[in-house]
């Protein structure tokens, strides 16, 4: 039985992913955003400024899929590069004014966007499913450190 319960589990993940992938895409005038890359400006917003390794870290990426990520952000000129001042080997990324509006803009799109695709659930719903998310999260995180 909890072969066919996580079973089940790994298809409505995947499912889900798959349809967060597809209306989880923020558009403004200029560009499309992923959710990695807002999540990138989010935190680049959060950090004022943040190096290749800082995000591949946070996001547990590579060191080139975090240059490859922050080279399509330089090229909708969402953010710029600049060397580090204390280690010139250091290249660090920061939003732009355009980046800032861009920002503002997506995270107004995903509000919009979370709060449909969440309004099939009753609030009791969405905090259990935060619980266990969050609980889920944690275990694999911390089980992923060792």
């Amino acid at each position: 039985m909890t072969s066919t319960i996580n079973d089940q589990l790994a298809e409505i993940i995947f499912s889900f992913s798959r349809v967060m992938k597809e209306e989880m895409t923020f558009d403004s005038e200029t560009s499309q955003l992923t959710v990695l890359q807002l999540q990138a400006l989010i935190l680049i917003k959060k950090k004022k400024i943040l190096s290749m390794s800082d995000i591949a870290d946070q996001f547990k990426i590579s060191l080139p899929t975090a240059t490859v990520l922050s080279d399509k952000l330089v090229k909708t000129k969402l953010v710029k590069r600049a060397r580090s001042k204390s280690d010139r080997r250091i290249v660090n990324v920061l939003l732009t004014e355009k980046g800032e509006v861009v920002l503002t803009k997506a995270i107004r799109q995903r509000h919009q966007k979370i709060n449909k695709m969440l309004s099939y659930l009753s609030l009791k719903d969405k905090r259990q499913i935060l619980r266990i998310m969050k609980n889920l999260s944690g275990k694999i995180e911390k089980a992923y450190e060792k």
